[in-house]
């Protein structure tokens, strides 16, 4: 994702005023849902509403990272914590806060046509994937067909 306190800036303020913010996805962590060089659209959130499964995209000093909700840590004396995970990674992030969260991916720009990643079948067809990419890193063979 972008490096750069310019961005992270602008994408900040954009979103903070209730408009959605476009950019060219880069990295693997998040494939086959987000594939290198896609575009994808970003909408503010309010963390009260994430839950698990949700992409975010947040911020880590100067560097731009979009991944999916693994598990929403309730607070009772202040906002929600995340914990993150590239579907590809087999590990979690470090916790993210809410003041880091920038916005909640809508969709991806795939093939000229906008494809919502935050619907119920979407969210089904990833976790599909989740486990079949995990059967495979333990030695199994399972056949998924392309997600388009």
């Amino acid at each position: 994702m972008p490096d750069s306190t310019l961005f992270t800036d602008i994408s900040r303020d954009v979103l903070q005023r209730g408009l959605a913010v476009r950019f060219t996805a880069t990295g693997e962590s998040m494939k086959p849902f987000i594939k290198n060089g896609e575009t994808i659209t970003v909408l503010p959130v309010d963390c009260a509403g994430v839950k698990k499964g949700d992409i975010l995209v947040y911020a880590l000093g100067n560097t731009v990272t979009v991944h999916c909700v693994a598990k929403v840590l309730k607070c009772v004396s202040r906002s929600p914590v995340f914990i993150l995970r590239g579907d590809l990674m087999s590990s979690d992030d470090e916790y993210v806060q809410c003041e880091q969260v920038l916005g909640r991916v809508q969709s991806v720009e795939r093939k000229g046509r906008a494809v919502t990643l935050n619907s119920w079948y979407a969210r089904c067809v990833r976790f599909t994937y989740a486990l079949a990419y995990k059967l495979k890193t333990l030695g199994h063979t399972v056949r998924v067909d392309n997600f388009s």
